[in-house]
């Protein structure tokens, strides 16, 4: 099979699949009930639910539900046998590089998706899409006038991109859920990597911070942080941390998908 097979049989796959979309409301309601919002307190607006649901234990959970929909294909694939058909059919180098970044973008298109529909949701239910009074407004507005700039003017783009922020740190979990799966075939053990690690690395970022934070994987991909000094400088580093590591662990999957066609 050619590259462009690979890709489009992945492609299909994942969005073809009821459980894609089930990710996407999966982590809408993670939103609406993990970040419970009083009923006599109207004023909050979609810009602080959203600073508020990237924290904590709901944050985590999303994180996880990103993960689900494809991370553990490839615990599926060795089950039915498809697996080695797959790499013995093609490059196997092909194969790792189409399903490794179609697992990516699933987890990342299913966290983007679902914080525009919380925030939306926000919106029409509470009082709008953000107050320039609040602590979050003043968080971004610190950052520069990116961030800022596309709140006022278009917002939903605005939360498209606080989603892609979280969403590349989705995707770089579920990777490693996916890398994970080649060592052992547990699809439920699989899907809850991407909470585990982050736990780890959470009480470990109470310790120390690496490289005044810039290495604090929590930190790189939250809106509302300023590592960089500038919002637009902040996206890009994300962007390229999300490829460096995503890059080295699609040559971890690569090498172990090898080393299992030659040893079983």
């Amino acid at each position: 099979m050619k590259r462009k097979g690979y890709v489009k049989a992945e492609f299909y796959r994942v969005f073809g699949s009821k459980y894609l979309y089930c990710g996407i409301l999966g982590v809408w309601a993670a939103f609406v009930f993990g970040v419970y919002i009083d009923e006599r307190r109207m004023d909050v607006t979609a810009l602080e639910a959203i600073d508020n649901g990237f924290y904590g234990m709901t944050g985590l959970l999303c994180l996880m539900i990103c993960a689900l929909p494809y991370a553990g294909s490839i615990c599926e694939d060795m089950e039915n046998r498809y697996f080695m058909a797959e790499c013995l059919r093609g490059d196997v180098r092909d194969f790792a590089r189409a399903r490794a970044g179609m697992i990516f973008l699933s987890a990342m298109f299913v966290m983007i998706v679902g914080t525009v529909c919380y925030a939306v949701y926000i919106k029409m239910r509470y009082a709008g899409w953000w107050n320039e009074s609040s602590t979050s407004y003043l968080l971004l507005a610190e950052m520069g006038t990116w961030y800022t700039g596309m709140l006022k003017r278009v917002p939903v783009l605005y939360f498209c991109t606080a989603g892609c922020l979280y969403g590349l740190l989705a995707g770089l979990l579920a990777l490693l859920a996916a890398l994970f799966s080649l060592f052992i075939s547990n699809k439920l053990l699989t899907a809850s990597i991407p909470f585990l690690f982050m736990y780890l690395l959470l009480d470990l970022s109470m310790i120390s911070d690496l490289g005044e934070g810039k290495l604090n994987v929590w930190n790189i991909f939250q809106p509302f942080i300023n590592l960089m000094g500038k919002d637009v400088y902040n996206f890009l580093y994300a962007l390229l941390f999300s490829a460096a590591v995503g890059y080295l662990l699609y040559r971890m999957i690569l090498w172990r998908m090898k080393w299992r066609l030659t040893h079983e």
